[in-house]
């Protein structure tokens, strides 16, 4: 029994202490761990932030550039008819949308819907004007139609998009 009672009386002391040793180095190595997660976010952030500027600032472009105003400006040909000048809007806002398809990984999934949105509300204002005016009529007629349409309705097409890359940017910074 005496022999039992001396080797508890070392076990003992040794298991505290061994105890003791393993939460010192697991504190250490979860506080090592967090320094080093928080070192990668802090380079990643470094990384992407720019990105992401960048993809707000293409985006703001891209939407500033298929507004109606900007996109009849630059699309209309004197010599075009109705159907050709709304071919040639159609065709712009794609090949727009084709050239910033890849800033969509750079911002949230929301505000992607809504820049998609937006192409959308241009789409639809070019189809709804096109419907109401003769294909073979002189592209003035499409035009005078898509800015009836928009000053009808008080709403730019554009502009709901445009606040929401505003918003979303400034959340990063």
């Amino acid at each position: 029994m005496e022999l039992f009672a001396d080797i508890l009386k070392m076990l003992l002391p040794a298991t505290l202490v061994l105890i003791g040793v393993y939460i010192t180095v697991r504190t250490l190595i979860v506080k090592q761990l967090e320094r080093d997660l928080i070192n990668i976010r802090s380079a990643s952030e470094q990384t992407t932030l720019p990105l992401r500027l960048q993809a707000y600032e293409r985006l703001s472009l891209f939407l500033e550039r298929i507004n109606p105003t900007s996109l009849v400006i630059r699309a209309n040909n004197p010599e075009f008819n109705v159907l050709e000048l709304k071919l040639q809007l159609l065709n712009i806002i794609g090949e727009e949308l084709n050239h910033n398809l890849s800033q969509q990984i750079y911002v949230s999934e929301e505000l992607w819907a809504i820049v998609k949105a937006s192409r959308d509300n241009v789409l639809t204002l070019i189809e709804t004007a096109a419907e109401n005016v003769e294909p073979q009529a002189p592209s003035m007629a499409l035009i005078e139609q898509i800015f009836g349409i928009m000053v009808q309705s008080g709403q730019d097409p554009t502009a709901m998009g445009l606040n929401a890359i505003r918003a979303e940017a400034k959340q990063l910074l």
